[in-house]
């Protein structure tokens, strides 16, 4: 048998002759019989290293260093596998292996920005916000001036939903170098959804200032102008950004949303096709056997929704049209809206989001429909009610709201907190209490956070949101009403799709779908339109409500109140 010494030999001799393979396995053969071996151990570690195997190397050193914790090579050593591994480990998309690799090598050496600062780029990787954004803060403690860290910063917390942290983080990134494109992009982008344009434009223009190859700063660019209203300059800059990056659909899906607000629906409707070539749409799309408009001949169709609620809601109403080409509907949608939608013609079947569909010949998403089927501004399918409250249901509510003096109405002022322009569309609370001194009798149909008790505009208002535990609720609520005053979310949808008179309060830079420059809409022929005049001018909108409550009561005739 051979001796520890005789291994050992054996074990160096190998790695000095560069047959590595073999050291490793003769310094693990030491090891089983003299684990506390220090110079195995640190001899195996760096067979490890100069094997490219950096994470076994740093782990080893690890252990090496735990027999002699002063030992500054193994130190040095271990920090620098760790590192190497940590790196490695995050472009094979293992951010939990980078993370532990990042940990070693920040408790070998808590002073090594990099550690910190890498161990913060694989916790937000993991989701991990709290601790992600506690290793980059230890990173700029020990380096306050490096300008990637800061951005990275930025990222975690705007991740997290802090974005007025976020938007400081960024512009101190700035404020170390000014010329940082991804920071000023993402100043430009935060500055949107905190509804200030003008700002989001300064950082963009510097952003392609900086650098006229970009396709971000482009898009960016784009954006800014579109939400300015300035909409041909806009289409300009994301014709710009396509031909940097061809491949990359966001572009052409916001040139589409461009010009389907300026009302060019023979354009934009092709074009919003586009939108399955980016990231967040890609994976919702069926591939197979799409429909092009053709007849059905008797064959199943299935229509699926793809995006909000709101949309399906909106979309919904090209059912009847499909089904009278011939075909037998299957509708795939929400599950909260599955009761509501039973009301609507044309479906034979209906089934909840993500549930098998059964065969079907044909599909189409909802939201390509009208690229399908033509759609133009005077043709879009508009006679309403093409939803309808259960009777009983609406009974009950009636007799629960009553018929008091003065008009009942419903007010919504929030929407899904996780939309991207939620900052935009929706307001606090308190900010309607203006409306809630006019004569009438003012119900709540926010439902979610925004909810709360604590929430609802200060005045005397009934909280009904309790009782909406579904959309066919809420619609025979608001079939009961006789308004409904909304920012732009799922409920005015419905309103609208219920036949019901609805206000909207719409921001500066409006969806797509509410056009530009009137009160009116042809997708709901009883919705009435409110915009700010500026950006982020709630309280005009307030007040363009709060006349148009004290001007005569219309006749009974007049479907918008």
């Amino acid at each position: 048998m051979s001796t520890v010494r005789e291994l050992f030999d054996a074990a160096l001799l190998a790695q000095q002759a560069g047959q590595l393979d073999q050291a490793v396995a003769r310094y693990e053969q030491v090891l089983a019989i003299a684990p506390d071996d220090l110079p195995a151990r640190a001899n195996r570690a760096l067979a490890l290293a100069q094997l490219g195997r950096h994470e076994a190397a740093s782990i080893a050193f690890a252990e090496a260093l735990a027999l002699q914790p002063n030992d500054p090579a193994l130190r040095q050593n271990l920090v620098v596998t760790a590192l190497n591994a940590g790196t490695t480990l995050l472009d094979q998309g293992r951010p939990a292996a980078a993370a532990d690799a990042f940990r070693r090598a920040a408790a070998a050496a808590p002073d090594h920005t990099a550690a910190h600062g890498n161990l913060g780029l694989a916790l937000a990787q993991l989701g991990e916000l709290d601790a992600a954004i506690a290793a980059l803060r230890a990173a700029l403690a020990l380096a306050p001036d490096d300008a990637r860290l800061r951005y990275n910063l930025g990222n975690a917390l705007r991740e997290q939903g802090r974005l007025d942290e976020a938007l400081d983080a960024y512009r101190t990134a700035l404020a170390v170098q000014p010329d940082f494109i991804d920071a000023l992009c993402q100043v430009g982008s935060l500055e949107r959804l905190r509804s200030a344009p003008h700002a989001a434009l300064i950082a963009f223009e510097a952003a392609a200032a900086a650098d006229p190859r970009s396709a971000m700063a482009q898009l960016g660019l784009g954006g800014a102008l579109h939400d300015l209203g300035r909409l041909p300059e806009a289409v300009a800059a994301f014709r710009r950004a396509q031909a940097l990056d061809p491949a990359d659909g966001e572009a052409q899906r916001s040139e589409a949303l461009s010009l389907l607000l300026h009302g060019d629906y023979a354009r934009g409707w092709e074009m919003f096709e586009w939108r399955w070539r980016t990231t967040d749409m890609s994976l919702r799309r069926l591939d197979a056997n799409p429909w092009r408009g053709e007849p059905l001949g008797g064959r199943t169709i299935l229509l699926y929704a793809e995006q909000g609620i709101g949309d399906t809601i909106q979309f919904a109403r090209f059912v009847p049209e499909v089904a009278a080409r011939g075909g037998r509907v299957v509708l795939q949608a929400q599950r909260p809206l599955l009761g509501l939608l039973e009301s609507l013609d044309g479906v034979d079947r209906l089934i909840a989001a993500r549930q098998a569909p059964p065969a079907f010949d044909v599909q189409a998403p909802l939201l390509s429909l009208p690229w399908i089927l033509g759609t133009r501004l005077d043709t879009i399918p508009a006679r309403v009610p093409y939803l309808a409250a259960d009777p009983a249901r609406t009974a009950r509510w009636a007799a629960r709201i009553g018929t008091g003096a003065g008009r009942a109405i419903g007010l919504v002022w929030a929407g899904n907190p996780r939309h991207l322009r939620d900052r935009v569309r929706s307001l606090p609370a308190p900010r309607l209490a203006p409306l809630l001194r006019h004569h009438a009798r003012w119900f709540s149909l926010q439902v979610g956070a925004a909810a709360d008790a604590h929430a609802l505009p200060p005045g005397p208002i009934t909280d009904l949101a309790p009782e909406l535990a579904d959309f066919s609720a809420t619609a025979a609520a608001i079939a009961a009403l006789d308004l409904v005053i909304a920012v732009d979310t799922a409920v005015a949808h419905l309103a609208g799709a219920l036949g019901k008179p609805v206000w909207l309060l719409l921001p500066f830079s409006p969806d797509y779908r509410w056009l530009l420059g009137r009160d009116d809409s042809p997708w709901y022929p009883t919705m009435r339109l409110f915009r700010q005049p500026s950006p982020g001018d709630w309280d005009s909108v307030v007040a363009q409500v709060g006349a148009a409550l004290e001007a005569p009561a219309p006749s009974p005739g007049d479907s918008t109140a």
